[in-house]
C-alpha cells in the first residue's frame, strides 16, 4: 500500500484496526510475543525491531486503550487464539486516566465473528457494528470542512504497527495530571492477576511521545 500523503489515510477512513482483530479471530499462526498499549505503542513500536527466529511479534496496541478494554480483549485472545508466550506492555502517563475518548471493547464489535457478536447483543455492540455510527468522527470532520489530522504511512505497516507521518509539532501528555480512575486501577490489578495465573511473562516499557 502506498503512503497517502494527501491525508486521506486517517482513523475512520482507512481501517488500521482490522489487521489486529484478524490476528486474533482469523485463525492465523500464534502471536508468540504481543505488544499492548495505547496509540504511542501502536504507532511507535515496529515488531520488526523485536522479532527473532521462531518468536513472531504482533502489535496489538490500540488508540485510547484502557485496562478495562484489555481485560475484555485478553479473554477473547485466549479463547480464540491462545495465550501469548510473552507480553510487552507500553505504558504512558495516561494509562489509568479516563477520558471521553477512552476505548470501549464493545466499540470494536464490527471486527468480532458473528457468533460472538450475536452472543453479546448490547445496544453499544449493535450500534458500533455499522459504518455510519462507527465512522462518526470522519463525518464530523467532513461537515466541519477539516483536513484529516493523522496521515498513516501504510507502506510501512507491519503486523498491527502503522506509523504516522510527522506533523512537525510535538504532542504533550495532556491530562497526565488527572487523577487515576478507580475502575481502571481495579481492572489493571485484576488483569495482572490473570496474567500471572496464566503464567504469561510481562515486560512493561515506557513509550516515547509522538
Amino acid at each position: 500500500l502506498a503512503a497517502l500523503g494527501d491525508g486521506a489515510a486517517r482513523a475512520g477512513r482507512v481501517d488500521v484496526i482490522a489487521p489486529k482483530y484478524q490476528a486474533v479471530f482469523g485463525g492465523g499462526p500464534p502471536c508468540q510475543v504481543v505488544l499492548w498499549g495505547s496509540s504511542h505503542t501502536a504507532q511507535g513500536v515496529d515488531p520488526r525491531a523485536l522479532e527473532q527466529p521462531g518468536a513472531p511479534v504482533f502489535n496489538l496496541a490500540f488508540h485510547a486503550s484502557t485496562p478495562v478494554f484489555y481485560q475484555a480483549f485478553y479473554d477473547d485472545l485466549v479463547t480464540h487464539h491462545g495465550r501469548p508466550a510473552q507480553l510487552l506492555w507500553g505504558v504512558d502517563p495516561l494509562l489509568l486516566k479516563r477520558f471521553a475518548w477512552s476505548r470501549d471493547y464493545a466499540q470494536d464489535s464490527e471486527y468480532w465473528p458473528w457468533p460472538l457478536f450475536l452472543a453479546r447483543g448490547s445496544r453499544t455492540v449493535w450500534l458500533n457494528r455499522f459504518a455510519l455510527i462507527k465512522q462518526r468522527e470522519a463525518f464530523q470532520d467532513l461537515l466541519a470542512f477539516e483536513r484529516p489530522r493523522t496521515t498513516f504511512l501504510l507502506d510501512k505497516a507491519y503486523k498491527g504497527y502503522v506509523p504516522v507521518a510527522p506533523t512537525g509539532r510535538p504532542l504533550g501528555p495532556e491530562g497526565s495530571d488527572f487523577p487515576d480512575d478507580a475502575e481502571f486501577v481495579a481492572a489493571f490489578m485484576r488483569l495482572l492477576g490473570q496474567l500471572r495465573a496464566d503464567r504469561v511473562p510481562i515486560t512493561f516499557f515506557q513509550t516515547p511521545e509522538y
